[in-house]
């Protein structure tokens, strides 16, 4: 009872004798007067919230980007700028959780959009400008790693949805998006580009992007349709290329057999018959235009190269071509896994792998939430690393087995080494 703790509300006080004498009227009473008193509207309307100051010189210092040279330099400046821009922040509820976001740096990722839209209403036109600047710095500097370009992708899109859109050209963003491999993004960035872009020569390399990015959604009918608007409208003839972006590579191939074997001619068949998995093919078709294609092209084709000497066993041709892909890369890492697996140098072996699961990593990161058909391949390289290292640890056991297996040799006998000496 509340009287024995020394407590008294009236309310409970009648509720009490009514339920122990069960007097359905009188808690009816009860109920309803509790009911009148929750129900009743607020006589005094909330006040708004004031918005808060922003310090601009301070975000100005704080988001130049140029000074920035290496992975952690990147991942500094953006876990700094999110933190500062909720610190500064007009809106008290963002303000309020930079404490915490501090502390906890998934808050302050997620809450990155909306606290630089909060941010970028108070700014004004200089401080806007210096910002846009330096958000460019970040687009095309060579040493900003996808981890930082992603975010920032996914933040022109957020200012575009918001009648924000920051005036950064739109093929900046469109080219990084394809080099993150996040093609959805890249695509609306082209298809803006494409609109705005009133040059005819322009139109012919946007078209050809269009249908690349379109193929690789797994979107053939929309590629198509992007040719045919073309030849009707812009008048463009279709090129080779588009042929292969399209997945047409019989009708390609047939193309480039009649053309002269040198140039891109020669690469453009390369690609095909890859595409096609004529890799015997490949491999005699390498050997006679090799020595008919530029250093570029050549470093082009050295992954299709590759392949084609893999599938036909041809090991110390295939190491002679592996040699000119970089290490750094996933066809880099994963043929010197091949054939460091095919030496018996399992240790060398489970290092490239690593390396090539590693160059990896950013294109799984880019296609996590797509669709299944789009992350089809890079998934496949995976598995392909995943099987090397399995295939690595059986022949170790099997080694390893064998050496227990093999006789002992016969103590009573001087060695063949030591008869030797």
């Amino acid at each position: 009872r509340l009287d024995e703790l020394g407590l008294s509300w009236p309310r409970y006080e009648r509720l009490v004798p009514a339920a122990l004498a069960n007097d359905t009227p009188a808690l009816g009473e009860v109920l309803r007067q509790t009911l009148r008193v929750v129900s009743r509207p607020d006589e005094q309307p909330t006040a708004r919230p004031q918005k808060l100051a922003v310090k601009q010189s301070a975000l100005t210092w704080l988001w130049e980007s140029r000074a920035r040279t290496t992975k952690d330099d990147w991942l500094e400046w953006m876990s700094r700028l999110a933190v500062e821009l909720l610190r500064e922040s007009p809106a008290p509820a963002l303000r309020a959780c930079a404490p915490v976001a501090q502390m906890h740096p998934p808050l302050a990722r997620r809450l990155f959009q909306v606290a630089f839209l909060a941010c970028w209403a108070e700014l004004d036109g200089t401080a806007r400008a210096s910002l846009v600047a330096s958000l460019e710095a970040a687009f095309v500097s060579p040493s900003t790693p996808p981890e930082i370009l992603l975010p920032l992708l996914a933040l022109s899109e957020f200012m575009e949805r918001n009648d924000h859109p920051l005036p950064i050209p739109a093929r900046t963003l469109a080219d990084v998006a394809t080099q993150c491999g996040a093609t959805s993004k890249a695509l609306h960035f082209r298809e803006a580009e494409f609109h705005s872009c009133r040059a005819p020569l322009g139109s012919a390399r946007l078209v050809e992007a269009l249908v690349y990015l379109h193929n690789n959604l797994k979107q053939p009918e929309a590629a198509l349709g992007v040719l045919q608007a073309a030849q009707e409208h812009y008048a463009l003839q279709v090129k080779l290329s588009w042929l292969e972006k399209l997945g047409r590579w019989h009708d390609a191939l047939q193309v480039y057999e009649r053309s002269p074997p040198r140039g891109e001619f020669a690469l453009g068949r390369l690609r095909c018959l890859s595409a096609l998995s004529e890799w015997s093919q490949l491999a005699r078709a390498s050997e006679a235009v090799w020595q008919h294609m530029s250093h570029p092209q050549q470093l082009e084709a050295a992954p299709l190269v590759a392949a084609a000497r893999w599938h036909c066993q041809q090991w110390e041709a295939m190491e002679l071509v592996a040699r000119l892909i970089p290490s750094d890369t996933y066809e880099g890492g994963f043929y010197r896994a091949v054939l460091a697996t095919h030496r018996r140098r399992y240790e060398a072996a489970r290092g490239w792998v690593d390396r090539a699961r590693s160059a990896l990593h950013p294109e799984l990161r880019a296609i996590a939430s797509d669709t299944y058909s789009r992350a089809h391949a890079p998934l496949v390289h995976a598995q392909q690393l995943s099987e090397v290292e399995e295939l690595i640890e059986y022949r170790v056991l099997q080694e390893g087995l064998a050496a227990r297996r093999a006789p002992a040799r016969p103590l009573d006998g001087p060695s063949h080494a030591v008869r030797a000496a």
